[in-house]
């Protein structure tokens, strides 16, 4: 059965190489959709299936792609490396931005270059708050005249 596959593929213009023993029965996808009315998403396959190689199917990363859970909990550290840019998830310094300038194994902390003033400057912005309420407030339908009651 695998030669007749195989030969029925190269017909297509799919070439396999090496040992091939593992064929999946596939449905292509057509498209997305959505119900209004039930406020979800479905999937509309064709009726009409392909055999194809396993390996075909399946998708391989690069071992050193920056999705890979490998990478990124092989250490407490994950991919932090000296120079590179952090985020600080630390109670006081959440959110802070800074550039890694080493790690401590043995206390399983990084070390930081965070520029003060501009993060500072993100943070504290003596006009960010003042201004959202102008832009707000300015938007906002005017208020309704109550009798005191």
């Amino acid at each position: 059965m695998a030669r007749v596959l195989r030969a029925s593929l190269e017909a297509k213009g799919i070439r396999l190489t090496g040992d091939v023993n593992t064929f999946v029965t596939v449905c292509t996808l057509n498209c997305l959709e959505y119900d209004d009315e039930r406020d979800e998403l479905y999937k509309l396959y064709s009726e009409q299936s392909m055999t194809l190689p396993f390996n075909l199917v399946m998708k391989k990363r690069d071992p050193y792609h920056y999705l890979n859970m490998n990478e990124r909990t092989a250490t407490p550290f994950g991919r932090i490396k000296a120079g590179g840019e952090a985020i600080c998830f630390n109670e006081g310094l959440f959110g802070v931005l800074g550039k890694a300038k080493g790690k401590d194994g043995k206390r399983g902390t990084v070390k930081l270059e965070i520029n003060k003033e501009i993060e500072e400057r993100k943070i504290h912005h003596p006009f960010v708050a003042e201004n959202f309420l102008r832009r707000e407030m300015a938007e906002a339908p005017a208020p309704k005249n109550r009798a005191p009651g």
